[in-house]
């Protein structure tokens, strides 16, 4: 584990770096409910993988991508409702990487369901 408290000079601290990665998190949030997928997968790294809902759920960005597109299609479901419950973000040393784990609780998956 990195001591996250480790400062360089004119280095931004913790609090200022997480609270950057609360902005664009929470705009790629608004982009997903406001059905902007290309805005959305616009934030995701191209050699990223990412956790789905059910433990099979290992994607890469073009399955994720692939994934939502099934979705924006279908314009008679609409996006699901949901409120972040828990965002834990850890940083590395140099503040140049975090894990972002975020926890959702689904208030309405779809009109359909």
């Amino acid at each position: 584990m990195f001591n996250s408290n480790y400062k360089e000079p004119n280095m931004p601290g913790p609090e200022v770096v997480k609270a950057q990665i609360t902005t664009v998190l929470d705009s790629m949030h608004s982009a997903f409910t406001n059905r902007k997928f290309s805005k959305m997968m616009s934030y995701l790294s191209e050699d990223g993988y990412y956790l789905g809902t059910d433990p099979t759920e290992l994607w890469t960005k073009k399955q994720l991508s692939d994934y939502f597109s099934q979705h924006v299609k279908d314009t008679t479901s609409s996006m699901p409702v949901y409120n972040i419950e828990r965002r834990d973000i850890l940083l590395d040393e140099g503040r140049n990487s975090a894990v972002v784990v975020e926890q959702y609780y689904l208030v309405k998956m779809s009109d359909k369901i």
